[in-house]
């Protein structure tokens, strides 16, 4: 079924916070994070009538990802000094430090998702929907059929499997938030 318009753009207003703290992951800055989110948004709103209907949240992390990448490629290295000094905001040392950030982000991504492959179908569907498809617990409790504090009481059951899950698998905690 295709979505409408504004049940598109309202499922995008949902995911800016989010975008953004990636996108800000990937490169250090706040004002180029705002703009590739932009960018990105804008680039899922020319594209909406291909989306096809699954993860919005992970087809939107897709193209902003790509044109924070793009970003990263086009970012002239060696102009001066000034390139190659820290900024205080990002805590980053220096450009390769960026690409480190990247992998690591990647690899947090990678880790979460064998963490849902791994638990139980019912869990692991509750929090994509909730965290991944950012769907609200009245959304999800019609989706189940399920009275609204079931859905609720079913997720902090759920997010106590993930994170014991998390740390069987991966040795540490998952400092994530599932909140």
């Amino acid at each position: 079924m295709m979505m409408t318009d504004s049940e598109f753009a309202s499922k995008m207003d949902g995911l800016y916070k989010s975008l953004y703290n990636f996108s800000w992951k990937m490169l250090g800055n706040r004002e180029d994070a705002e703009d590739a989110v932009q960018q990105g948004m804008l680039n899922g709103w020319r594209a909406r009538r291909k989306y096809d209907g699954r993860s919005i949240s992970s087809w939107m992390y897709a193209i902003v990802g790509n044109v924070s990448k793009d970003r990263l490629r086009k970012k002239k290295v060696g102009n001066g000094l000034d390139e190659l000094e820290p900024s205080l905001d990002s805590g980053m040392q220096g450009p390769y430090d960026i690409v480190s950030g990247v992998d690591q982000l990647n690899s947090w991504r990678s880790n979460i998702e064998a963490t849902l492959d791994s638990m139980r179908g019912d869990q692991s569907d509750l929090l994509r929907r909730k965290y991944i498809d950012g769907m609200t617990f009245e959304a999800i409790s019609e989706d189940l059929g399920i009275p609204k504090g079931t859905a609720q009481t079913r997720s902090l059951a759920a997010k106590k499997e993930f994170e014991s899950t998390y740390k069987r698998m991966f040795g540490e905690p998952f400092l994530g938030s599932l909140n």
